[in-house]
């Protein structure tokens, strides 16, 4: 790294790839207002039941998700392991809780 690469990264200049993200959840509330705190592009994904959870992935996969949140929840603790599959599948880059 050159010293003037450095230099920007110091100064705060140098930001890391842009990228989509998109916080699944059951509830947007609080969530949303804590999104608007980050300087990403942030999307919230709104699933109530089983049925929506494979269908909200499958359509993540078509805006080119950078990155997925799994909020804490208990719907998702109680679909871990189909969860981890489905992101798996649609090979998305998740954060579970």
């Amino acid at each position: 790294m050159t010293s003037s690469a450095r230099a920007r990264i110091r100064a705060g200049r140098v930001r890391p790839r842009a990228f989509t993200v998109f916080i699944l959840t059951t509830s947007s509330n609080l969530v949303g207002r804590t999104a608007r705190t980050l300087d990403r592009d942030i999307h919230i994904v709104n699933v109530s039941n089983e049925s929506d959870l494979e269908a909200a992935l499958a359509t993540l996969t078509q805006y080119s998700a950078g990155a997925l949140l799994v909020s804490t929840d208990s719907f998702f603790t109680s679909q871990r392991d189909r969860l981890v599959a489905l992101t798996m599948q649609y090979a998305l880059p998740t954060i579970y809780p």
